[in-house]
C-alpha cells in the first residue's frame, strides 16, 4: 500500500512538473509569436506608395523652373534697366542648372517630367513679351516674384510632405536659393518702383 502511495505521489509530482513545464513553455511561445509575426510583417509590409505624390511634385517643379528660364530668358534679350537685365541672367542660368538635376533626378526615379515649356509656360511668356517697352521690366519683376512665391510654397510643402525621401532632400536644399531669388527680384522690383513695396 506505501509502496503504491509512494508510486501515486510520483506520477501526480511528474504530472504536476510536466504540467507546469508546458505551461511555461505555451506562455513563452504565446509572448513571442506575435512580436516575431509583426517584426516579419513590418519587414515584408510595402511602403506608403508615393509615386503619385513624387511625380507630381516633380512634374509641377519642371513646369516651375521652365517658366523662370523663358520670362527671364526675354527679360534679358528685352530688360531696358541693367538691374532687371542682370537680375534675368542670374536666374536664368541658376535655373537651367536646377532644371539639369531635377532631370537627372526624375530620370533615376522613373518619373516622367516636361523636358520643354509646358502651354501654361508659354502663355506667361506671350503674355510678358505683349507689355511695352515702357512696363517691360516691371512686368517682368512682378511674374517672377509671383512665381517665385509660387515655387518656394511647392518646395516648401515637398520638404515636409510624405515623398521619396532623395526627393524630399532634394527639394529641401533648393528652398534657400529660392528665397535669395524673391529678396533680389522684390530689391529689383523696388528700384524700379519704390512704391510697389508699399502694395505688398
Amino acid at each position: 500500500m506505501a509502496i503504491l502511495s509512494c508510486i501515486s505521489l510520483k506520477k501526480s509530482l511528474l504530472l504536476a512538473s510536466f504540467s507546469v513545464t508546458c505551461l511555461f513553455a505555451f506562455t513563452g511561445c504565446s509572448n513571442e509569436q506575435p512580436v516575431n509575426t509583426a517584426a516579419t510583417f513590418e519587414q515584408v509590409k510595402p511602403k506608403a506608395d508615393t509615386k503619385a505624390a513624387d511625380e507630381s511634385f516633380l512634374v509641377h517643379a519642371a513646369e516651375f523652373k521652365w517658366n523662370a528660364i523663358l520670362l527671364s530668358k526675354l527679360a534679358t534679350r528685352r530688360a531696358g534697366n541693367e538691374e532687371v537685365k542682370l537680375l534675368s541672367q542670374t536666374l536664368e542660368n541658376a535655373y537651367r542648372d536646377s532644371k539639369s538635376k531635377l532631370g537627372s533626378l526624375a530620370v533615376v526615379k522613373s518619373i516622367r517630367v516636361p523636358y520643354e515649356p509646358t502651354q501654361a509656360v508659354n502663355d506667361a511668356y506671350a503674355k510678358l513679351n505683349e507689355s511695352s517697352v515702357e512696363d517691360f521690366d516691371f512686368a517682368y519683376c512682378t511674374m517672377i516674384i509671383q512665381g517665385q512665391r509660387d515655387g518656394i510654397a511647392l518646395f516648401e510643402g515637398a520638404a515636409y510632405a510624405n515623398l521619396d525621401p532623395d526627393i524630399k532632400s532634394w527639394a529641401s536644399s533648393m528652398i534657400p536659393e529660392l528665397r535669395t531669388h524673391l529678396s533680389k527680384s522684390v530689391e529689383c522690383e523696388t528700384h524700379l518702383n519704390p512704391m510697389s513695396e508699399l502694395v505688398r
